[in-house]
């Protein structure tokens, strides 16, 4: 009983966090490296507070810092146990170098589980490495498909220009294309997508915070 009770408070506060009545700055005390007016501060609030990132340590978030392979599948991980059932038993994946002790263990087995990530190619899946955001678009993708198949519908091939769209690797294309049109990639001032550049944790968190509103339940009319 307690912990249906600890998951229903935590999805009233994700629907009430999502919906904007509790305000950011209640979730995001505690960062002294987040000022309030910057334009990641709502999103590190949000994700924070619902534990799919957590800081550094030191009161601090470090949002320019990269974010690695590992903390990106974490959180993929964590705001899937919130939204859905995950399995009381996941093999552990065939990588080399994902110890069965290490933090993100469990996360990378789920998603390596749920083919959401497959590593890379040579038996690794490199998980202190940060990660790309063309990288971060498959692995949003393929969550999507897996945890919210609804989210992925005919139309996401349509194109949407990025002035850079020719450097996107043929692997990531139809993931950039998705991530454009549900609103997790926006592009730069010059209409960029940057697929190969790292992603920060601060874009990181954008970008959860952007999937939790399209995932979260719409509050029953009544």
């Amino acid at each position: 009983m307690k912990k249906i009770s600890v998951k229903l408070g935590a999805l009233l506060m994700a629907a009430l966090l999502t919906m904007g009545l509790v305000s950011g700055a209640f979730a995001a005390y505690g960062f002294d490296d987040v000022p309030e007016d910057a334009w990641y501060a709502d999103a590190v609030c949000r994700v924070s507070q619902m534990g799919y990132m957590n800081g550094v340590g030191g009161q601090r978030f470090a949002p320019k810092a990269s974010m690695t392979r590992a903390m990106f599948v974490t959180a993929l991980y964590r705001m899937a146990a919130l939204w859905t059932e995950l399995p009381a038993e996941t093999p552990a994946a065939d990588f080399a170098d994902v110890a069965a002790t290490a933090w993100y263990a469990k996360p990378v087995a789920w998603a390596a589980s749920q083919g959401i990530v497959a590593g890379r190619g040579d038996g690794r899946f490199d998980p202190k490495a940060p990660i790309s955001r063309q990288e971060m678009a498959v692995m949003l993708l393929r969550f999507a498909q897996a945890v919210k198949p609804e989210l992925v519908t005919d139309d996401n091939v349509i194109e949407r220009a990025f002035s850079d769209i020719e450097q996107v690797s043929p692997y990531a294309r139809d993931a950039v294309v998705f991530c454009a049109h549900r609103g997790f990639f926006a592009g730069d001032a010059a209409g960029r997508c940057l697929p190969k550049k790292t992603a920060t944790r601060a874009e990181a968190a954008q970008v959860l915070m952007v999937l939790a509103w399209q995932i979260v339940p719409a509050p029953a009319a009544g």
